[in-house]
């Protein structure tokens, strides 16, 4: 076995452009499987911040400089017994560089420096490597999401537990098949679509704005037919497109514009009802001046249930959407580079709302604090099992075809409108809404209701998603990569929220008066 070598430096977080998957050769699986092995076998001092431990695949790893928190980032030491993965190690102390070959594969790092090499090939971090009590510090995350591990915080025991398949065996479930997808309805006034799907677990779907497509990942699936695209001649629909990946399957709707939709599994078929003629979301042209929203009727189960808050610690769990794998919208320079990604313009948005709210006294929750990539049941379980009272999430809009589009709205889910937590998701996005507006020098696009969004449909409190921007505009991007109109998004999206808190914590106490 030849040797392996990595040029590496002490990492403080890192947030790559580039995913595992790009890697297609085993040479390069078996390179990152051993680096984050050796990450997390590494040598370290005394250094433990509320004595983090490790776990990998259960078992605990003793280092003897221990994991620590800087910036709310895990680092662990990377120095490790290289030569027992047959690595070969070298480090250029004038360079301040460290490589590591193993066979045909090249790993380079550069203490201070935010790119890295992988076979020649650059791949962006987040923070640069950085060197710690003599120590290359790495961030754990980034290491174990790059090869595909699952990293999850217990914050019980102040521990990182990661887990991963050793043996590098396909962990796809052979049982899992898609057999069929078909256009079940193709009327004016919706599209029905129905996939042939053997597995009772729901796929991961989102919304891409940036190019209106409705996406569907199915876990461990297989597709018992080759990838293909079918036209659709449709009011709604483009077209559909299907793909076998991996470890999932993809089924791409494009649709012809932003449009409503549900899903729903039962029997063995999972269906997708897209659009209709009443009911479809356009994007609006023109800022919208949110109305008054109505008061809704509030049964007496409602009221009741008012009365069980607690209106002296309301919580509210802030969200960044996508993260990890998942960069959400991005902007590529003539190049073809990734410049901006969506996933990290929201956790900068999001962690500053959450310093604000957190140093404000508010109970604050995050879904992720790190580039981190959640399944969307996921995050809405996660506000859920807090029994949060509001959720917000922050996400970046795009519009590849028409880089002039550019503005923020708010958007919640208008067939959920009950106040039974003393607010409703409408109140709480014209509240933020107005904060962004006369905070932040951008076109005020409004309010617009959004019911087939999942993380404002699966989570039991009200709920709002903020699109700060458009990625896609020369003008809203320039907002996005300044501190200073950052912080303004952030201190708008607090006052916001405190505004919708202060709302709730009235009407309960109002009800309990009653």
């Amino acid at each position: 076995m030849r040797g392996f070598v990595i040029k590496y430096t002490g990492i403080r977080s890192y947030s790559p452009m580039l995913c595992l998957s790009e890697f297609k050769e085993k040479s390069m699986k078996k390179l990152f499987l051993f680096i984050i092995t050796s990450a997390l076998f590494l040598t370290s001092t005394a250094f433990a911040q509320d004595d983090i431990s490790l776990y990998i695949n259960g078992s605990k790893i003793n280092c003897d400089v221990a994991p620590q928190l800087v910036n709310d980032r895990t680092l662990c030491p990377t120095r490790a017994i290289f030569d027992a993965f047959g690595a070969s190690v070298e480090w250029d102390g004038a360079k301040k560089q460290v490589s590591i070959k193993k066979d045909d594969s090249e790993i380079l790092l550069t203490v201070g420096v935010k790119t890295a090499y992988v076979n020649s090939q650059a791949v962006s971090l987040d923070c640069a490597p950085t060197i710690i009590s003599d120590r290359c510090m790495v961030p754990i995350r980034f290491i174990s999401e790059t090869l595909g591990c699952n990293v999850k915080w217990d914050d019980k025991t102040k521990s990182v537990l990661i887990t991963y398949n050793m043996n590098n065996n396909d962990t796809k479930n052979e049982n899992s098949v898609i057999s069929d997808i078909k256009l079940a309805q193709n009327a004016d006034d919706k599209s029905v679509f129905e996939i042939a799907y053997n597995s009772t677990k729901e796929p991961n779907v989102f919304f891409l704005s940036y190019s209106n497509c409705i996406v569907m990942d199915f876990a461990n699936t297989s597709l018992a037919f080759a990838d293909s695209k079918v036209t659709i001649d449709n009011t709604f629909v483009k077209e559909i497109r299907y793909a076998q990946h991996e470890d999932y399957a993809r089924v791409v709707i494009e649709c012809k514009n932003v449009q409503p939709y549900t899903t729903s599994l039962a029997n063995g078929i999972f269906t997708v009802n897209v659009g209709s003629a009443s009911t479809a979301v356009v994007m609006p042209t023109n800022p919208a001046t949110p109305e008054n929203p109505q008061e809704p009727d509030v049964t007496m189960t409602d009221r009741e249930f008012t009365k069980t808050r607690n209106e002296n610690n309301l919580c509210v769990v802030i969200d960044a959407g996508h993260g990890g794998k998942d960069p959400g919208a991005v902007y590529k320079n003539e190049n073809g580079v990734i410049e901006l990604a969506e996933k990290d313009v929201n956790l900068t948005i999001a962690n500053k709302v959450y310093d604000i709210l957190l140093s404000e006294g508010v109970n604050v929750k995050y879904t992720r604090n790190t580039d981190q990539f959640l399944e969307l049941k996921e995050i809405t379980d996660i506000a859920n099992n807090y029994d949060a009272d509001l959720f917000v999430s922050v996400h970046i809009n795009a519009m590849e075809n028409s880089p002039d589009v550019s503005g923020m709205m708010v958007l919640y889910n208008g067939d959920a409108l009950g106040d039974k937590y003393g607010i409703n998701s409408k109140e709480v996005a014209v509240n933020i809404d107005k904060q962004i507006a006369a905070a932040v020098n951008i076109k005020d696009r409004g309010i617009v209701s959004r019911p087939g969004l999942w993380v404002l449909r699966k989570t039991n409190m009200p709920a709002v998603l903020i699109e700060c921007a458009f990625i896609s505009n020369a003008n809203d991007r320039a907002i996005m990569t300044d501190e200073s109109a950052l912080n303004a998004y952030a201190r708008s999206i607090a006052d916001g929220i405190k505004q919708s808190l202060e709302t709730m914590k009235q009407n309960i106490i109002k009800a309990k008066n009653e």
